[in-house]
């Protein structure tokens, strides 16, 4: 099961930087677009059409804007991305943490059930505590470390998820995972880009 939680995250990393890949190409196209309306803007101010233009160049100004918000909202999935890879990161981690953990705690269990041959010498005895003390510890210390990453790969769980939405906050389409195929984001028309 946890293989397969480690592959999700993979999953969802590659999909979130491929994502704020796709942001990154709207803002661009967005950016092309402008560009082309301030210069048409240019050539009709030259016609004497003033009021076009001034309309031309706010359409260029409100399209500036999209691109800037978009620009941000990958920089968030690029984020989210990196959430999601250190949540893989850490349950890897974790898988061999419990595999040390497992080999400590037989070895403890073993030394102790060693302990209990009544014709151990003093040395032997004292090895196999000192043995059962040893395996003991550090399974104590791999539980805690098994602790320490489960509750690393919740952090960063909840974090990509709040990257993620806040990427997609404002957007007429739900979060990606809901998304078909393609189609990039559109801003809502009376969204206002984050400052």
């Amino acid at each position: 099961m946890s293989d397969d939680l480690i592959k999700m995250a993979k999953v969802e990393a590659q999909h979130d930087h491929a994502e704020a890949g796709e942001f990154r190409a709207d803002a661009t196209t967005l950016r092309g677009e402008a560009r082309g309306l301030v210069t048409e803007a240019t050539t009709v101010e030259r016609m004497g059409l003033a009021d076009d233009a001034v309309k031309l160049r706010g359409e260029a100004g409100t399209l500036q804007a999209r691109a800037a918000d978009f620009d941000q909202r990958a920089i968030q999935m690029d984020d989210a991305g990196t959430f999601a890879e250190a949540e893989a990161d850490a349950l890897q981690e974790r898988e061999a943490v419990r595999a040390r953990l497992a080999t400590a705690e037989g070895r403890a269990v073993q030394a102790e059930a060693q302990l209990k041959d009544i014709n151990l010498t003093g040395p032997q005895r004292t090895e196999l505590v000192a043995q059962a003390g040893a395996a003991a510890g550090e399974a104590a210390a791999l539980h805690t470390r098994d602790d320490q990453l489960t509750n690393e790969a919740v952090q960063n769980i909840d974090l990509e998820s709040r990257f993620d939405q806040a990427a997609h906050d404002g957007l007429t389409r739900p979060p990606h995972h809901e998304w078909g195929e393609g189609a990039p984001p559109q801003a809502q028309p009376d969204s206002q880009p984050d400052s």
